[in-house]
């Protein structure tokens, strides 16, 4: 019988050091969503090679980096056996749902509990190659909640995750739980501009580094910002960090590198009061609405004027991955 594993995506608000000057780079903050999983069946085969296939729309990169991860896991530990791997259901990718981080997680814990016994979680970390600038979605797979991590030794490149190598995971400073009676609205606007692979790697080479007081007026605002807000369940305050975090730093270029329609979006949640952001490089929109602060009509009549596509109302996952019956 297969061993099916659900991983689900996340909201990055922002990456911190973006200068290396605070004796980090990179590190980030966000959220684990309860909504969109990847969910992968995998089963062993016993003195084959791993196969990996899919039954949904899976771009060619992200089922060959899923096939390299198993290998690297098969040789790890020394197995002469292989697995059978299926992707079941995937997040949309290139939106800003960590998608891939999902699903290489997702594939490779399902297939240490199919046929590799004994791997540790922290070597499906390091086997995973991901969190090379921030490890939002590495932590948030295994932990949920509210997550910040502390990005890398000084001296590393400025380069997304992708692009980096021969790196260790980033640590998890912080993980909360994140109110559940906050609804996560998920918005994708549909004139934005997805950026992975090359366009990715080019808009960090060309944005990176920033001002260096931005750099640590972004990790001050992460902190005390949004972290404190959601520590103290402080909706209107989120929403005003949330806005800061937006308006310095690489968030600020990332913002300003999308479509039209993104920036409308942003700018019309802000006018009313909701607290929002652009997830990752976007172009997904994320809005928080709360019994205190119900802002379902202002968040659906912006969501319709901008032409936007309602992928999920939800609330935050604040337990890790699932492995499903």
């Amino acid at each position: 019988m297969a061993t099916r594993v659900a991983a689900y995506p996340r909201l990055h608000f922002g990456l911190l050091d973006c200068a290396d000057v605070s004796g980090r780079v990179f590190g980030g903050v966000g959220v684990a969503v309860d909504a969109l999983p990847a969910i992968v069946a995998c089963k062993p085969v016993r003195g084959s090679r791993s196969q990996v296939s899919s039954v949904v729309a899976v771009d060619a990169e992200a089922l060959s980096d899923v096939e390299s991860a198993i290998a690297r896991l098969a040789q790890f530990t020394d197995s002469g056996d292989g697995v059978s791997l299926v992707i079941e259901r995937m997040p949309p990718q290139h939106v800003g749902l960590g998608s891939k981080t999902a699903l290489i997680l997702a594939s490779l814990k399902s297939a240490s509990l199919a046929a590799f016994a004994g791997v540790r979680d922290a070597d499906l970390r390091y086997l995973s190659r991901r969190g090379g600038a921030s490890g939002i979605g590495l932590h948030g797979f295994f932990h949920g909640g509210l997550l910040a991590d502390g990005g890398h030794k000084t001296g590393q490149a400025l380069s997304p995750s992708a692009a980096a190598t021969d790196f260790v995971p980033p640590p998890l400073l912080v993980r909360l739980d994140f109110p559940v009676d906050w609804r996560i609205w998920l918005l994708l606007p549909c004139d934005g501009v997805r950026y992975f692979g090359g366009t990715e790697i080019a808009m960090f080479r060309e944005n990176l580094p920033i001002p260096e007081g931005e750099a640590l007026e972004t990790v001050a605002v992460a902190y005390h910002g949004v972290v404190a807000q959601v520590a103290v369940r402080d909706l209107e305050g989120l929403a005003l960090g949330l806005s800061r975090l937006q308006s310095t730093g690489f968030k600020r270029v990332e913002i300003a590198s999308q479509s039209p329609g993104v920036r409308g979006l942003l700018n019309a949640l802000k006018a009313e009061g909701v607290a929002n952001g652009m997830s990752s490089l976007g172009p997904l929109v994320f809005a928080f609405s709360g019994p205190e602060a119900d802002h379902e009509a202002a968040i659906r009549d912006a969501t319709y004027a901008w032409d936007a596509e309602l992928l999920a109302v939800t609330v935050a996952r604040n337990t890790g991955y699932e492995v499903l019956a």
